[in-house]
């Protein structure tokens, strides 16, 4: 998806560079760009809460509601299927309580220390390379200068 994501605003930027007015070949991506953040508001707006977390919270009865109608299946009127995922949820929360985990335990047990140098390391080196500064305003570095 990220690499789509890329593709896109690269023809985005290409296609605005050939905008007739200066202003048009800088607005018009940051426009689009603008668009995603109204979507993901409209979302927000009719997505259910997260079961798992109305279970970390204490709002059983609400996440029970939202697994049973999100799984319901037309020819299983107990439901079992819809029951026995709200069930897994349920002793999967409690064992990550028992197991006390935070993010300075990944780096005390030596067992979890291999994987959170690896996915720390990652984000490291994919962070500070300036990838997503170079591609969202790759159509500025193009624009044409003004004929004297």
């Amino acid at each position: 998806m990220i690499a789509l994501g890329y593709g896109i605003a690269s023809y985005m930027g290409m296609a605005f560079y050939y905008a007739p007015f200066g202003e048009a070949q800088w607005r018009g991506p940051l426009g689009i760009a603008l668009l995603w953040p109204f979507v993901m508001l409209v979302i927000i707006a009719i997505a259910p809460e997260s079961p798992r977390w109305l279970l970390m919270t204490g709002k059983v009865d609400r996440a029970r509601d939202i697994v049973l109608k999100m799984h319901e299946i037309p020819g299983d009127p107990d439901q079992e299927f819809a029951r026995g995922e709200f069930y897994q949820m349920q002793k999967q929360i409690e064992r990550d309580r028992e197991m006390n985990a935070s993010w300075v335990r990944q780096y005390l047990e030596k067992s979890r220390q291999e994987d959170a140098d690896l996915a720390s390391t990652k984000w490291f080196l994919s962070q500070p390379t300036g990838n997503e500064l170079h591609w969202q305003w790759a159509s500025l570095s193009s624009v044409r200068a003004p004929q004297c």
